[in-house]
C-alpha cells in the first residue's frame, strides 16, 4: 500500500529532524527496552533515553531521537505504544505497593491471562512497579478453584500435594466445601498442610472472620513443635482504596488484578524541537532556493525526458531523482534541481559538458548559441572562472569567520550567584567557586558574575546582557524555589519560552510559604548562549555541576541537560528527606 507520507514529504525528506518524548504523568516509565528496538528498526538515531523503572514528573524527557521527516512521523505513531500502556502499569503497581508498605505483599498474577505478544512487557512493568508476579518467591504448588473442584475439595486437594514435601502450599477458599463454612475452609486447608490460605471472594468481611477467628489459635501454635508460619492472602476486585481495610483484616498478600493491569495509560507527547539541514561534507553551499536550471537553444522530438535529467545529474555530481523537468517549450527546458544543498566543486564550469552530452541523446537537437543558465550559485555551470573563485573566497571566508565566533563563544562561562541573602553577607557564596572551579579545569574561560538580585525584571535583563558579551554558558545558582521571591526560572522563559524548566519536587500551592506549585531547575537558550539556573543549595550544586559540564562539553541539547539535571537532584532530595526522617524517628 501507498504511503502517501512519502511524497508529503518529499520536499523537506533531506532534513535532520530532532524530536523529544515527554511526559504529561508522574509515574514510573516501563516498556524503554522494546522502544529501542522500535527505534533501531524504524533506524532513527536515540540521542538519549531514559532507562527503565525510572521515576518521573510530568514534563520530563523520557527519549530524544533524530531522523526524517518520515521516520519521526512513523515513530509517533509507533514508540509510544511501547511506552505509554506498560508505564501506567508499572505506575499503577507502585503506588499499591507503596500504599501496602511493609504490611502485606502486592501480587498480580493477571499478566498470565494476557496476549502472548504483550505478556514479558507486562510482567516487566508490575515487576519495574515493584509488585510481585508470583504470591510466593519460594518453590510452591499453588490450588486454585478449578484444581479444589476436581479434587472434591480441600483435604483431598492438599492430600495429592502432600508429596511435593519441598514445595510450599498455596490454596484457594471460596466458602464451596465444607456445608459453605469458608473459615472451615481455611482451617481445614491449615491443618492440611497450607501454608498460604488464599481468600478468592472479593469480600473482605471473609478475610476479616478467617483471621479473627483462626489467628488466636495459630497464636498459640507457635510454641508447639508442628507449628509452621501461615498466611492469609486476599483476591477479587481489589481496589487502591480497599488496601487499608485489607491489612486491618489481616491480609499478608494481596493480589490485584485489572486495578494494575488495566490501569490508565501514561500520557506521552513527541514534540518536533529541530529541523534542519544535515551535516554536509565541507565545501557544500546551501542553494537558497534559487534550484531553477534552463537549458536554451534545445530542441526536442520524441526525446527521453528522463535520460536528459540523468546526465545533468551525473555532471553537477546528484542522484538523478533531484533532478527534475518542470517545463519544456520553445527552445527552454527548464529543470528543478531537488537536493538544496550541492559541492560547487562539482559544477563548476560544467556546461560545456553537459551540452556536449546532450548532444550525443537521441531525440535532442542543440542550436549554435545553446546555453545554460540560472539565477545564484547554480549559474557557476557557465564558467566565469573570476566569479566564481571571488565568490569561493567569500564562502570560504565566511564559513570561516562563523567557526571562529562560535568557537571563542563556546569557551566562555559566567557565574551569577543570587539572592539577597548573599548580597547582605547573611550566608556565604560556596558555589560560585566551586562552579569556576569545574569550568575552569575543564579547560573553559570562566568569569564570576555580579550577584542578581530577587527581581525578575533585573535578573532577566542580566541574563540577556551575559548573552550580548557573548557568553555561551550563563549559570545561575539560588531562586529556583517555589516562593515569591524567587525568579531565576521566570527570568530564563522571559528570554527563552521553549526553556526547559522540570520540577524537582510539587508542593500545594498556598501551603506554607508556597506560591508556585513546586522547585524547578531551568535550561533555556538564546542563540549561541545556554542558560542554566540551578538549586541555591551547595550539597545540590555539588552532585550536578560533573554533569552540567559534560553536557555543555559534549553539546547535549537543553531537553536532554534539563532531564539529567532533574533526575540527579531528586535523588539528592530524597537522600535528604531519608536523612531527616531517620533523624527525627530517632531523636
Amino acid at each position: 500500500m501507498k504511503d502517501l507520507r512519502d511524497e508529503l514529504f518529499q520536499k523537506i525528506e533531506h532534513k535532520k529532524i530532532t524530536a523529544c518524548l515527554y511526559t504529561d504523568m508522574d509515574g514510573v516509565v516501563s516498556g524503554i527496552s522494546s522502544a529501542l528496538n522500535e527505534a533501531e528498526r524504524i533506524g532513527l538515531i536515540v540521542d538519549f533515553s531514559v532507562s527503565e523503572g525510572t521515576d518521573v514528573l510530568a514534563g520530563d524527557l523520557l527519549m530524544q531521537i533524530s531522523g526524517t521527516p518520515k521516520q519521526i512521523a512513523v515513530a509517533e505513531d509507533m514508540i509510544i505504544g511501547h511506552i505509554s500502556k506498560f508505564s501506567g502499569v508499572a505506575t499503577a503497581a507502585k503506588a499499591f505497593v507503596q500504599k501496602a508498605g511493609h504490611h502485606m505483599r502486592i501480587v498480580c498474577g493477571s499478566w498470565k491471562k494476557m496476549s502472548s505478544n504483550i505478556k514479558n512487557e507486562l510482567r516487566t512493568a508490575i515487576e519495574t512497579g515493584g509488585a510481585h508476579v508470583r504470591i510466593s518467591d519460594d518453590p510452591m504448588v499453588y490450588l486454585d478453584k478449578n484444581y479444589v473442584a476436581m479434587f472434591g475439595g480441600i483435604q483431598a486437594s492438599l492430600t495429592a500435594a502432600a508429596q511435593f514435601n519441598d514445595r510450599k502450599k498455596c490454596i484457594q477458599v471460596r466458602g464451596r466445601f465444607e456445608n459453605g463454612d469458608i473459615v472451615r475452609e481455611a482451617w481445614t486447608a491449615i491443618t492440611a498442610g497450607a501454608d498460604i490460605v488464599y481468600v478468592d471472594t472479593g469480600r473482605i468481611d471473609d478475610l476479616r472472620r478467617i483471621t479473627q477467628s483462626l489467628k488466636p489459635v495459630l497464636q498459640e501454635m507457635e510454641a508447639t513443635a508442628d507449628y509452621r508460619k501461615v498466611e492469609f492472602a486476599f483476591g477479587g476486585g481489589v481496589r487502591y482504596g480497599d488496601l487499608d481495610a485489607l491489612k486491618e483484616a489481616g491480609a499478608d498478600i494481596v493480589g490485584v488484578g485489572r486495578s494494575i493491569v488495566d490501569a490508565p495509560l501514561m500520557d506521552l507527547r513527541l514534540e518536533v524541537t529541530k529541523a534542519e539541514d544535515p551535516l554536509y561534507a565541507h565545501g557544500d553551499y546551501d542553494l537558497l532556493d534559487k534550484s531553477e536550471l534552463k537549458i536554451e537553444g534545445i530542441f526536442l522530438n520524441q526525446t527521453n525526458l528522463t535520460e536528459l535529467a540523468v546526465v545533468v545529474a551525473e555532471e553537477i555530481g546528484i542522484n538523478a531523482e533531484d533532478v527534475l523537468v518542470i517545463d519544456v517549450r520553445d527552445g527552454t527546458v527548464a529543470l528543478d534541481i531537488l537536493q538544496k544543498r550541492l559541492d560547487p566543486s562539482k559544477f563548476i564550469a560544467k556546461e560545456e559538458r553537459i551540452l556536449r552530452r546532450l548532444r550525443d541523446l537521441k531525440g535532442i537537437t542543440l542550436s549554435e548559441e545553446a546555453h545554460i543558465s540560472s539565477n545564484g550559485m547554480l549559474g557557476w555551470i557557465v564558467g566565469n572562472d573570476a566569479d566564481i573563485e571571488e565568490g569561493l573566497q567569500a564562502m570560504e571566508m565566511s564559513q570561516s569567520l562563523v567557526t571562529q565566533i562560535k568557537e571563542s563563544i563556546s569557551n566562555r562561562v559566567i557565574v551569577f550567584p543570587t539572592g539577597t541573602e548573599v548580597e547582605r553577607g547573611e550566608i556565604e557564596d560556596t558555589n560560585t567557586p566551586l562552579i569556576m572551579g569545574k569550568f575552569a579545569a575543564a579547560g573553559f574561560s570562566v568569569d564570576k558574575g555580579e550577584i542578581l538580585k530577587d527581581d525578575v525584571e533585573l535578573f532577566s535583563r542580566k541574563l540577556w546582557r551575559a548573552a550580548e558579551k557573548g557568553y555561551s554558558v550563563s549559570i545561575t545558582t539560588g531562586g529556583v524555589g517555589a516562593e515569591n521571591k524567587d525568579h531565576s526560572v521566570e527570568a530564563v522563559l522571559r528570554l527563552d519560552p521553549q526553556a526547559c524548566t522540570p520540577y524537582i519536587a510539587k508542593f500545594q500551592v498556598g501551603h506554607g510559604r508556597h506560591s508556585k506549585d513546586g522547585i524547578r531547575i531551568a535550561v533555556g537558550q538564546l542563540g549561541l548562549t545556554t542558560f542554566i539556573a540551578l538549586p541555591g543549595p551547595n550539597d545540590e550544586v555539588s552532585v550536578c555541576i560533573d554533569t552540567v559540564v559534560r553536557g555543555i562539553s559534549e553539546g547535549w541539547s537543553k531537553e536532554i541537560l534539563a532531564g539529567e539535571l532533574a533526575r540527579i537532584l531528586r535523588t539528592r532530595l530524597k537522600e535528604k528527606i531519608g536523612v531527616m526522617m531517620h533523624y527525627h524517628h530517632n531523636a
